[in-house]
């Protein structure tokens, strides 16, 4: 510590002197004092100027035992210190210099140029450092302000002489940003005779590709040295790679015409500076990361927790300066920058990475969830700190960019669990609910399904599917799965899900309950009354504690079509509500029901709700007939699994224009028949609506009265009667099926087409 600056730190002087120190008043932060070029023997002074802008008068005293030098010239740090040639430059006044509050004191330098004397010969630049200390005049050992100014000469007895012959541009960055650094190479005529320049031209030491990194602006030609005149070449240094360049710049000149030129040499030089760290490879324990410039792509890894990939990333320093680490950034989003681990960093090591040296960055992606991962890593170094001219900014950082996709399959399923419902378990036939699984892949790669296994092994579950194909992204598939009970009792049971969705295997429970057979009531309404050209409603009525253990159902309505028209089923509200619906009326008269549940029934009293128009037809009422044989409830493995007792009801014309619309004849004396399909192929069914239980004969004729089959006597029932007639031996053509039944007798054509 200096003596100045113990006594401020201990508070005891005022502060620092306000005052300017400068020597050339164009540059006033220039501190090369330059005195040129001169002949031996011959002196030159510079001046040197302090503004004083402090209350009080300040002062530079010389050099005393007691304190640090306040004026003092001294070799430069190349030059021992001992060494005599500092002795050519002297102040030029008695010392001390006192500058008033307010004034301006200028004050010499002499730089002697000695003639004569071994320890100081000619043709030799001279440099030394003047050190000056300003100080408050009354308090010597006070703050100070300081300035050091390089001392730069040349005596000579040339013609011509520069006190720059060699000019060094040390470091500068390759391709300088934004302009590349420029000297001025002068030189001095030292004779009071004009001198013309003959020639002037660049001649590159190193090796050249493309222009020179040394450029050199000529003047123009006449150009000459007038007496004791000086003149400029602005020399410039753009490296446009790494390393050393060098070049002499030769000016000829004649001091006769009569003689040979004579030649000045400019000896210029600099280094082209490169930071580059560059990764080579990134070898890692799974060998799948890829290096692209400066990314790192670690390719697809699966989020599964297992440990991820690690990567050595060797970095390569393939510049020409040492790499010095100031700090090193993980930049992205919480997600990416919690995926990457930087396990060591390059200050591990060691916070330099020397020229063609390699050091090593060690990083884990870890993820965990699914999607593309991105970082940055920023490298900071100490570039911009250096003295290096023309860095352009972001050279000081290397920047890394990490990437990695983190694969992820996912399911989804839906419903959670499985609840089959009542099935009702039969003998002989294999009584089954069918319920349907949806498994959607959220994941980002395809989802596979490996196998679907039922926990415990004997429960009577099966997967309708044994192989199954991989979901795609956002794409779902369904998966059937049927109840078949084998006794009477409850299913407690599971399905597990073996896929490549990681975690451990997916467990759906399955529930359900088989039963014995048992019987269900269908009753129709027996007293529907309306106007013709009112439509009615027919609610089909069901056990609701009977029909929820089914879960397809198959009704076959009869009436009178000359009475109504069916139009429609509802079944909102009914115990088949949300079931898949085939309906159709084929012969008039006679309506097909099927209904397919997604599961089973509901628990409700109305099966379905039927719609009719109504019309003025040949008779006021009409049965409407319900078969018990073709009556059935059952599921995907049995079409019947209850017995059914049918109870059919009545629909009656209300009044017509004030006057009851009675017939002589009853009900029970009205027997209907209809054929279905017609046209037929091989088999018809003939359609009976009978009053009453009674006899009947059938028999079919074609157009010429020719019996083709033989009268068959049927045992009707009340209500509705299907008979099956095979007419597979019967030629196409036009037939006549004949229905006789006491003295009711109907004739109903049938076409036979293949």
């Amino acid at each position: 510590m200096s003596l100045g600056a113990w006594h401020v730190g201990l508070g005891t002087c005022n502060a620092q002197p306000n005052v300017d120190i400068w020597w050339n008043p164009a540059n006033k932060a220039d501190t090369l004092m330059d005195f040129g070029v001169t002949l031996e023997g011959d002196p030159v002074t510079v001046y040197f100027s302090v503004v004083n802008r402090s209350s009080y008068t300040v002062a530079i005293f010389s050099s005393r035992p007691d304190a640090e030098p306040f004026y003092q010239i001294v070799n430069t740090p190349d030059v021992p210190s001992g060494d005599p040639r500092k002795e050519e430059f002297r102040e030029a006044d008695l010392l001390p210099y006192f500058i008033s509050s307010g004034d301006t004191g200028s004050f010499g330098v002499e730089y002697r140029s000695i003639q004569g004397d071994l320890q100081f010969p000619p043709d030799i630049v001279t440099e030394a450092l003047l050190q000056l200390r300003v100080v408050d005049s009354a308090k010597p050992l006070s703050a100070s302000r300081d300035k050091t100014f390089l001392l730069r000469a040349l005596k000579t007895n040339e013609i011509l002489a520069s006190n720059t012959p060699f000019l060094r541009f040390d470091s500068v960055y390759v391709q300088p940003v934004p302009l590349p650094p420029e000297q001025r190479y002068s030189v001095t005529n030292v004779t009071m005779v004009t001198i013309p320049v003959d020639t002037q031209y660049l001649e590159m030491q190193t090796s050249v590709v493309g222009e020179p990194e040394i450029e050199v602006t000529t003047l123009p030609p006449g150009s000459q040295f007038g007496p004791r005149g000086q003149l400029s070449w602005l020399v410039r240094y753009l490296p446009r790679d790494m390393g050393r360049d060098s070049g002499n710049f030769n000016v000829l000149y004649k001091p006769n015409p009569n003689l040979e030129p004579d030649t000045i040499i400019a000896r210029i030089s600099g280094i082209g500076v490169l930071q580059t760290l560059r990764v080579v490879r990134a070898p890692s324990d799974r060998g799948n990361v890829t290096v692209r410039g400066d990314t790192i792509d670690y390719g697809d890894v699966d989020a599964d927790g297992t440990g991820g990939v690690v990567a050595r990333i060797e970095i390569r320093n393939e510049g020409n300066v040492n790499a010095f680490v100031l700090s090193e950034t993980e930049v992205g989003t919480q997600r990416d920058t919690a995926a990457f681990e930087v396990s060591r960093d390059l200050n591990d090591n060691a916070q330099q990475i020397e020229t063609n040296e390699v050091d090593t960055l060690v990083v884990r992606f870890n993820p965990v969830d699914g999607g593309l991962h991105l970082m940055r890593y920023d490298i900071e170094t100490n570039l911009r700190s250096r003295p290096i001219f023309g860095i352009p900014d972001g050279a000081q950082t290397k920047r890394l960019y990490f990437r990695g996709f983190a694969r992820k399959p996912q399911m989804q399923i839906a419903p959670p669990s499985l609840s089959f419902g009542t099935v009702v378990y039969l003998d002989n036939c294999p009584s089954a609910s069918q319920r349907s699984i949806v498994v959607r892949n959220v994941g980002n790669i395809p989802l596979r399904i490996d196998s679907i296994i039922v926990s415990p092994i004997n429960a009577p579950l099966y997967v309708q599917q044994q192989t199954f194909s991989p979901i795609g992204v956002a794409e779902a598939d369904t998966i059937d799965v049927l109840y078949i009970p084998n006794s009477v009792g409850v299913l407690n049971a599971s399905l597990v899900f073996y896929t490549n969705a990681f975690g451990i295997p997916y467990e759906m429970p399955a529930t359900g309950e088989s039963i014995p057979p048992d019987t269900i009531t269908v009753s129709l309404p027996d007293d529907i009354r309306a106007r013709p050209g009112n439509p009615i409603s027919v609610a089909v009525a069901v056990d609701s504690d009977r029909v929820d253990r089914t879960e397809t159902a198959h009704l076959e309505l009869a009436f009178d079509p000359s009475l109504l028209r069916y139009r429609g089923a509802i079944l909102s509200g009914t115990a088949s509500e949300g079931a898949a619906l085939r309906d159709r009326e084929n012969p008039p008269g006679l309506l097909t029901i099927d209904l397919d549940a997604n599961g089973s029934f509901s628990q409700r009293s109305s099966l379905i709700l039927l719609e009719f128009d109504t019309f003025l037809g040949d008779r006021a009422e009409t049965e409407l007939a319900l078969s018990p044989q073709t009556t059935r409830f059952g599921n995907v493995g049995c079409e019947s699994v209850l017995d059914v007792s049918i109870q059919n009801g009545k629909f009656v014309i209300d009044s017509v224009c004030g006057l009851e619309y009675k017939t002589s004849t009853s009900l029970r004396s009205i027997t209907d028949i209809g054929v279905a399909p017609n046209p037929v192929a091989d088999w018809a069914r003939i359609i009976i609506l009978s009053a009453d239980s009674s006899g009947a004969v059938l028999s079919i004729t074609d157009s010429f009265g020719s019996v083709v089959v033989p009268q068959q006597t049927e045992i009707l029932a009340a209500g509705l009667n299907i008979v099956n007639l095979s007419l597979a031996h019967v030629t196409p053509g036009l037939y006549f099926i004949e229905f006789v039944s006491g003295r009711i007798r109907r004739i109903v054509p049938l076409l036979v087409q293949r």
